[in-house]
């Protein structure tokens, strides 16, 4: 008897385990919005795209939240993918006259090609601390880390059009 009530109580413990247990997929890089107006020596030089995932990564580990990163990810992969592009990232000012940077997202988690969740998200800097010490990408990777962390703590309860960030 005790052992059919111990099976039952893992059951419903498996079913009741936070969907965020089962590994995500995200895609490296990041691909930038195909309606972007981002300049072409910020996509060349700060290498968002490849430093995003890596920050979502690690905002998910901080929630225990695994991630595995991959090339070819579609809303065709199966499982639990979050699609994220880059929508904007704006490098106005230097270190000289202070700097003025954002950098907004998009994205959408799926599972199994049916979405979980929507979101988007912004972050500015003017580069903290020494900023004047600071280049252009170290500035608009300061928003992209962050970003990550934010996206992180979305992934333990996604919701539909969340705003993550700044509003």
């Amino acid at each position: 008897m005790h052992h059919r009530l111990g099976a039952a109580a893992l059951a419903l413990a498996v079913l009741a385990a936070p969907v965020a247990a089962q590994t995500i997929i995200v895609p490296k890089p990041v691909p930038y919005a195909v309606d972007n107006d981002i300049a072409a020596n910020v996509k060349a030089e700060c290498e968002l795209d490849t430093r995003l995932a890596d920050f979502i990564k690690e905002g998910a580990a901080g929630q225990g939240i695994t991630v595995e990163l991959a090339a070819d990810v579609t809303d065709k992969t199966p499982g639990r993918v979050l699609l994220v592009e880059i929508k904007d990232a704006v490098s106005s000012g230097n270190a000289f006259i202070g700097h003025a940077k954002f950098v907004s997202l998009r994205g959408r988690l799926l599972e199994n090609g049916q979405v979980q969740g929507t979101f988007r998200a912004r972050r500015s800097s003017g580069g903290g601390a020494f900023g004047n010490w600071k280049g252009s990408c170290a500035v608009l990777g300061r928003c992209i880390k962050v970003l990550g962390e934010d996206i992180g703590k979305w992934l333990r309860a996604p919701t539909m059009d969340a705003e993550l960030g700044e509003k």
